[in-house]
């Protein structure tokens, strides 16, 4: 078979794809033109526009009559095979870029390619990093240092792992791989694009340019941002683990770095799936206890370089206070060896546990802060998972029931949080419930109760939480119809409570069994939720709590809310 190398001339295509997006189209298809490299086709795929897109197509051939073009419009939007079909067609040349109608090329990045592509036909992927804003505008472009590295699958994903990847609009492929691998949305979603990179990159070698060669355009509808769904971020993630923890400790190192400092932070993965996938280490396994007394000693001695060092006062000061604060921390631990505990950082706090049950499973990532954490169990096989919690008061989570478990991922601000799953005096009958709390929720002062089997009390994301609220799935005691001896008021498995993303839940109110309150609503002060509400964007209040507002968003930042108003009296 005859190499790239071999070839008298290697040819490379530019494809840009683009549907009804007339303007950013046109500075996008200019940057193509306005390349120092000319030997090339600048390939057009209409995917059905409607608007004015062939119009800008056609005037912007006029302006560049030493340009080579070729434009293709599909009958309608496809977003199926077809599509894809239709594009591998338009691919003849050695190598293709295909670029994205919202982005901006550096106009010597093809000739910058056309030096690295003829010495190095091993590479399959070459591309590099990017620039981003929302004016192209004030763009302006570094001259290129013609500086590259080269590495194989393994480091492609290393550099991912490191917040060091290449920019997937500008990456070049060898064309024979593009056209012979295929995106897996159906397994990553969305973020699909990088298993493709990873199996391409099982051919040959990788280019990274350390050069900017791309601007990434931010725009309105734009749907790059849009997560997969956690099983898909968890496959991609998975993946990707298999190929760095299987390399040596330098790639190892990559993986947690880029789990614990990218991914986990940045919520492209969940901290539940990260540990129970044994993506976070843990320092402690099953601790008794420990008293930070090293913490005192260096606090002393702070204190003493703040008296002998006065041109660094304050900054000994302050590294005292933190030292003295972490001298009170412990962690005491009551259980038996069949259950497993796991705890990774205690700094700032006094975890308190006690477990009478067996095979429970208890992961404790982050407790940042001021505050104690205290843990009750009594049942079997509970898991029971915090993944971070910052700026602390006090945390009581007690578990009454077998096969429960209680999910806090990552929340901030708490006060004063009571979570209980299951019943004290019935906890050897109560099975199976579940209470969850999406990452940013914050909490004043909440009482989260839900003692019936397989019954669920779900809080979604950036919730925030007023004081002395109560979130309670159950009456408490049962009522019966006087006749039937019917119980009228139980919580039936499968039951709970779902409250949804970014709600405001104010002062006092009640949620209480089987009730919904939808995305961004706000429930008012003393409010008594009885009842699964539909409508999202609304104010809900009263007792009991009806809808009293709709079309309402809110915010948590202050900003210049308690500023005097402009135009009214002070």
């Amino acid at each position: 078979m005859q190499t790239l190398k071999q070839k008298n001339k290697i040819t490379i295509d530019v494809i840009i794809v683009t549907y009804n997006r007339a303007s950013l189209f046109r500075k996008s298809l200019l940057s193509i033109c306005n390349q120092t490299y000319k030997d090339f086709t600048i390939k057009v795929l209409d995917n059905g526009s409607t608007d004015n897109t062939k119009e800008v197509y056609d005037e912007i051939v006029n302006r560049y009559p030493d340009r080579k073009f070729e434009y293709k419009r599909l009958d309608k939007n496809h977003i199926d095979d077809y599509f894809t079909e239709e594009l591998n067609k338009m691919i003849t040349g050695d190598y293709v870029i295909v670029f994205h109608d919202d982005d901006l090329m550096h106009p010597r990045y093809v000739e910058q390619l056309m030096k690295i592509i003829p010495e190095h036909p091993e590479f399959v992927i070459l591309g590099g990093k990017t620039k981003i804003s929302e004016n192209p505008e004030d763009l302006k472009w570094d001259e290129p240092t013609e500086k590259y590295i080269a590495g194989d699958m393994r480091d492609m994903v290393k550099w991912y792992f490191i917040g060091d990847t290449m920019s997937f609009p500008a990456i070049c492929y060898q064309s024979h791989w593009y056209k012979n691998t295929k995106f897996r949305d159906d397994l990553y979603g969305n973020r699909g694009d990088f298993p493709f990179l990873m199996e391409i990159a099982e051919h040959g070698k990788v280019c990274r340019l350390e050069d900017r060669f791309l601007h990434y355009r931010l725009h309105k509808n734009q749907n790059t941002f849009i997560w997969p769904s956690m099983e898909k971020q968890k496959n991609l993630i998975k993946k990707m683990a298999d190929i760095l923890l299987s390399g040596d400790k330098e790639y190892q190192n990559a993986f947690f770095f880029g789990i614990e400092n990218i991914f986990l932070p940045s919520g492209y993965i969940d901290y539940k799936i990260a540990v129970q996938e044994g993506w976070i280490h843990f320092s402690k396994k099953n601790a008794r206890s420990k008293i930070y007394a090293i913490h005192l000693l260096k606090y002393l001695l702070y204190n003493i370089l703040s008296l002998v060092i006065p041109s660094k006062k304050s900054r000994f000061k302050e590294k005292a206070k933190r030292h003295r604060l972490k001298s009170f921390t412990s962690i005491k631990i009551s259980a038996d060896k069949s259950n497993e505990i796991h705890i990774k950082e205690c700094s700032y706090t006094k975890i308190n546990i006690n477990i009478s049950g067996k095979n429970n499973r208890l992961f404790i990532y982050s407790a940042n802060g001021t505050g104690n954490i205290n843990i009750d169990i009594a049942g079997d096989n509970n898991i029971i998972f915090i993944g971070r919690i910052v700026n602390r008061g006090l945390a009581t989570i007690k578990a009454y029931c077998s096969n429960g478990e209680i999910s806090i991922p990552e929340t901030g601000i708490i006060n004063n949080l009571s979570i209980c799953n299951g019943y004290k005096e019935q906890y050897q009958k109560i099975t199976g419930g579940k209470i969850s709390i999406g990452s940013g929720t914050k909490f004043g002062s909440c009482f989260i109760f839900n003692p019936h089997s397989n019954t669920h009390i779900n809080i979604g994301k950036q919730c925030m939480l007023s004081d002395d609220i109560t979130i309670r799935n159950t009456d408490g005691h049962p009522i019966y119809n006087a006749e039937t001896k019917e119980c009228l008021n139980k919580v039936c498995a499968g039951n709970g409570i779902d409250i949804g993303n970014h709600v405001w839940i104010g002062l006092g109110a009640s949620i209480l069994k089987n009730t919904k309150i939808p995305d961004a609503s706000i429930v008012g002060s003393e409010a008594v939720i009885t009842k699964q509400f539909s409508e999202s964007n609304t104010a809900i209040a009263g007792n009991p709590a009806k809808i009293v507002k709709r079309n309402v968003i809110w915010t948590a930042e202050n900003n210049d809310f308690f500023s005097p108003a402009e135009n009214t009296e002070q």
